[in-house]
């Protein structure tokens, strides 16, 4: 069948040739070495065009999975790098707050210590100003009050 189909195909085309209706110019070479080419490239070659395409398929399907599973893993790890800043982030705020606490109350209670301990150094001193004269105890008592004086105002 194959066989007496080409057979008539040339018969055609030797018939459309010798009445003239198929003149050989240019543009007719070259639309016969066309087909001819074409018919050439399906015929003889199609199998290994096709075994090769198949080859380039399953190469770019592994590449794809290759990609595909990489960029899987790096979402996953950037997914895990973002939840650890987040949760440093909220244990530094933590630690922030913690922190401001311990420094409103140590500097609320080193003025009131650092008050105490004029107060205590000054008793002090005035206790030991009324042991000696009275003149030491007025000049310790006046420079008691002019450094009580500046330090609380």
């Amino acid at each position: 069948m194959n066989m007496l189909f080409h057979l008539n195909l040339f018969l055609f085309l030797a018939v459309l040739i010798s009445k003239e209706f198929l003149i050989f110019n240019e543009e007719i070479l070259v639309l016969l070495a066309f087909g001819v080419f074409i018919y050439f490239i399906v015929i003889v070659m199609g199998q290994f065009i096709n075994e090769e395409l198949a080859l380039r398929g399953n190469k770019i399907k592994v590449n794809f999975d290759f990609y595909k599973n990489l960029q899987i893993k790096s979402l996953s790890y950037l997914l895990n790098f973002y939840n650890k800043q987040r949760s440093l982030s909220l244990e530094l705020k933590k630690n922030a707050s913690l922190s401001k606490f311990d420094i409103s109350t140590l500097a609320d209670f080193y003025p009131k210590a650092f008050r105490n301990l004029v107060i205590f150094v000054g008793f002090a001193r005035l206790k030991r100003g009324i042991s000696h004269d009275a003149e030491t105890s007025d000049l310790c008592q006046s420079s008691l009050f002019i450094d009580f004086y500046k330090m609380n105002f």
